[in-house]
């Protein structure tokens, strides 16, 4: 390939970008013509990484827009789906419609200046290397986010009379000002671009990764840039916060940042898994049993927003639907958002037998205002089997104690690295999940650092066990 994507300092191949939002706060690249012709017609654009889905299920966590659309040559109505990510939006068919994000997250610049999601590239003579920068944005998380792409057909047939409805929380529009469930784009020839404004709770940091940038030249794509985004979303430390915690306790590592950035990703998982927690910002529809007791315990919690709960009988018909804009919710529905439950209305009725009614109808004024009694309240039945909620959870800043855990997890093992390289030999010993080899001496976790691993190790515990803490609820049947 006479393109080549390079690490500006090694001169490598670069076929991977691990973008760390804090250090620094953009990365370079170097596109480079090694071959003879003239390179023009070039462009660079930000895409998400996975294929195209063919059913909405597939697009977990991801806010979802449906499109129809009538193909002029068969006549045949078609359906796909789009998912739009923080970083570009994708399609099912990635030969007929090219999905381009406009104001994402992830973007790049040939001078730091200018940013965007898709750069036109001035032409490569032969040998000629051209720098280009790529950095994240911290998103800011307002309620609801707006995000806007763009939608070109890149096919050869006109979609005629396509329509985008909304999924979930979403809402459209064509000018940015005026928002519906459902907009109409027309027909799309070939080579017709439309942009399209998506307003959003169902965005979910946690797919940041991976993405890639594409460069091309003209219709056909000629190199290919993985992309991590490292210190968001997921990821609850960074390099920055790992170099400075090493600092504050005089201890000198050499380690490259991408080892670290690993490391960070471990450490993640590592904390999900102990506390079966996610704190970042994640929507979600989630179905459960019927408690008939006004009160629904959610998964996950802090709740940042529930914007519909449904209720369905025992042959999964809905029965309601309640939604914030409407009086029933704010007369019948109470949101618990620190501890994640839900009071609702009460979806069980007394069983009534006839010789209640007639004790009712014809026993003394007191007895009937008494009745029905305590045994009638135990011959209850359902009206509702399940309940469906929509509701967007999670922290808009990763906790504090989230954040030193995942940070002491990787000091660990670096310190762990560093006294193997001290020391004379070695053991292998796994701490909290992740698994490294090092000097074995004085100490439960032994080496020069051990003592200070397993104060580590003893803060890490502490902190799982505090995050993991089942929350407190108490019920009451009257």
């Amino acid at each position: 390939m006479s393109l080549q994507i390079l690490d500006p300092q090694s001169q490598q191949t670069l076929s991977r970008l691990k973008q760390d939002i804090e250090s620094p706060s953009y990365r370079t690249f170097l596109l480079k013509n090694s071959g003879q012709a003239v390179i023009d017609n070039l462009s660079a654009k930000i895409l998400e990484a996975s294929l195209g889905a063919g059913d909405a299920r597939e697009l977990a966590n991801r806010s979802i827009v449906q499109m129809d659309f009538i193909r002029q040559s068969s006549g045949q109505a078609e359906q796909q789906y789009l998912g739009i990510t923080p970083f570009s939006v994708m399609v099912e068919d990635e030969s007929e419609l090219e999905a381009i994000q406009l104001d994402g997250w992830l973007q790049l610049s040939a001078d730091t200046f200018r940013w965007a999601s898709k750069l036109l590239l001035p032409l490569l003579a032969s040998g000629e290397s051209l720098q280009l920068y790529s950095r994240y944005v911290r998103p800011a998380y307002a309620k609801p986010n707006i995000f806007r792409f763009s939608l070109k057909n890149i096919g050869t047939d006109t979609l005629q009379n396509m329509v985008l409805t909304r999924q979930g929380t979403d809402i459209l529009s064509l000018d940015g000002d005026t928002y519906s469930n459902t907009i109409n784009l027309g027909d799309i020839a070939p080579s017709v671009v439309k942009t399209v404004y998506l307003k959003s709770y169902a965005i979910d940091p946690a797919v940041l990764g991976p993405a890639r940038i594409e460069i091309w030249q003209g219709t056909t794509r000629l190199s290919t840039l993985s992309v991590d985004a490292l210190g968001v979303g997921r990821f609850y430390s960074t390099v920055e916060e790992v170099r400075k915690f090493l600092t504050t306790i005089n201890v000198d590592i050499v380690s490259e940042d991408e080892e670290i950035r690993d490391l960070i990703s471990k450490a993640t998982n590592r904390i999900e898994e102990d506390t079966r927690r996610r704190f970042y910002i994640a929507s979600v529809t989630e179905r459960y049993d019927d408690p008939g007791i006004g009160k629904l315990v959610l998964r996950n919690w802090p709740l940042i927003e529930v914007t519909a709960i449904r209720f369905y009988d025992q042959s999964n018909k809905l029965v309601k639907e309640l939604k914030p804009t409407e009086t029933d919710w704010s007369e019948r529905v109470i949101v618990d958002t620190e501890n994640g439950f839900l009071e609702l209305p009460i979806t069980r009725q007394p069983i009534f037998l006839a010789t209640d009614i007639v004790r009712w109808r014809t026993g003394a004024p007191a007895e009937r205002a008494e009745w029905p009694r305590s045994a009638d309240v135990r011959r209850m039945t359902s009206i509702v089997t399940w309940i469906e909620a929509d509701y967007t959870y999670g922290y808009q800043t990763i906790p504090q104690l989230v954040r030193e855990a995942c940070t002491k997890l990787v000091v660990m093992v670096l310190l762990g690295k560093k006294g193997a390289s001290e020391s004379q030999g070695t053991s292998t010993i796994t701490i909290a999940g992740l698994g490294e080899t090092w000097g074995q001496g004085a100490g439960v976790y032994g080496g020069p650092f051990g003592a200070l691993i397993g104060q580590l190790n003893a803060d890490v515990e502490k902190a799982i066990t505090l995050l993991r803490r089942r929350r407190a609820l108490a019920i009451s049947i009257l």
